[in-house]
């Protein structure tokens, strides 16, 4: 429990907080009217994958995207694969561009899959894939899916390249996903010349290369955490209040559906009944439910995990789980509303998180919904 400032030392606090908090930070290299700080997604996969789907479509960033598009396709031949030929990245002409994002295939999708014709001696078909990976890892053996699809259907015959990129170019673990990290994704931007573009654009190029070098690179790391940190000693009592006091959107959340699911006759099951596991695990927070047609079945019981928004039914305690279902149609569309839950519980906006929660509790409950196949499995 962070000790509460007084009264005026908040006060001070607030008085102070450019010249204590914001200048010595952008001394040491944030940007404070970064565009992606300010909305918060510096770090988000989702974000980054469209914004380089973006910069990847030519029809969407104009010539910045012809730009963005050639020098990608070039150092991917200079550096990373031997699939591309150099000089014919670097001038053949480049036509019938198709940039997709979240490509279903069989449980999963791909996070980015582009495909083109480039002309120089002759006409190749390419089809680029890029599996993003900010603060996650792979999972489900996907990468293998992915390779399955690829080499199928309507790109089975065009030259493939298949990338990982992530941070520090983590080991995928599979040879055929070639590594790249977001050092790549900043020397490809390094060369698009953006003088000729509109403000917007210029804005939007410099932002995101900062944001790159400062997330991923990391070249002022070690300055800004100094800095932070000497911040946070000079402010530590009001600091860690703020801290303390920042809105959970997991309790909001397992408030809201703990009130929707009694609503629909469920009992919450909480930890000091103790005659199930408990409700948090390692930071996960289930929220455990039962109801009345589990009456002669003591041992199982309903379980939202809320972080991820995932639903299970779980028979005998823990043994004997079904399968995992996501609450949103797949784990890809739970984790886009676990990111906007975050930010209307931040920004003091639960409407819309109360209305979903209504429609996904309704959704679980109706005649042929999860619980009702759950049920069926008891027969």
């Amino acid at each position: 429990m962070a000790e509460i400032p007084t009264e005026k030392e908040l006060q001070v606090f607030a008085l102070n907080f450019d010249n204590a908090v914001i200048r010595p930070l952008v001394r040491a290299g944030y940007d404070k009217y970064n565009v992606f700080d300010i909305l918060n997604i510096n770090r988000q996969e989702l974000r980054h994958s469209d914004f380089l789907a973006f910069l990847l479509d030519p029809s969407k960033s104009g010539n910045i995207g012809h730009q963005f598009l050639r020098n990608f396709l070039t150092l991917l031949a200079k550096d990373i694969t031997s699939e591309l030929d150099f000089f014919d990245m670097l001038y053949g002409n480049i036509d019938k561009v198709n940039v997709y994002r979240e490509i279903a295939v069989k449980d999963g999708r791909i996070d980015i899959l582009f495909d083109l014709e480039i002309t120089k001696n002759e006409t190749q078909k390419i089809v680029v894939a890029i599996e993003n990976k900010v603060d996650s890892d792979q999972h489900d053996n996907q990468l293998e899916k992915y390779k399955n699809f690829l080499c199928s259907g309507k790109y089975k015959n065009h030259k493939k390249v298949m990338l990982y990129l992530t941070p520090n170019k983590a080991n995928s673990t599979y040879t055929e996903w070639l590594e790249i990290d977001y050092k790549f994704i900043f020397d490809v931007l390094q060369k698009v010349n953006i003088d000729s573009a509109d403000n917007i654009i210029k804005t939007l190029i410099e932002d995101y290369k900062k944001i790159i070098e400062r997330e991923f690179d990391m070249n002022n790391e070690f300055e800004l955490k100094k800095q932070a940190l000497e911040i946070y000693r000079n402010n530590k009592k009001v600091l860690d209040f703020i801290f303390e006091s920042k809105p959970n959107w997991i309790q909001e959340t397992s408030k809201i559906l703990s009130k929707l699911l009694e609503q629909k006759g469920a009992t919450i099951v909480t930890e000091n009944k103790k005659q199930l596991v408990p409700t948090t695990n390692r930071g996960q927070v289930n929220l455990m439910f039962r109801i009345n047609e589990l009456a002669n079945y003591p041992t199982h019981y309903f379980q939202i995990c809320v972080n991820e928004m995932s639903l299970l039914f779980v028979k005998n305690s823990t043994q004997n789980q079904c399968p995992k279902q996501w609450l949103f149609g797949n784990k890809q569309d739970s984790s886009e509303a676990v990111e906007k839950y975050q930010q209307l519980v931040l920004n003091d906006n639960t409407q819309f998180l109360e209305e979903d929660c209504k429609q996904m509790v309704e959704k679980i409950f109706e005649p042929n919904g999860a619980i009702s196949k759950a049920l069926a499995t008891l027969n």
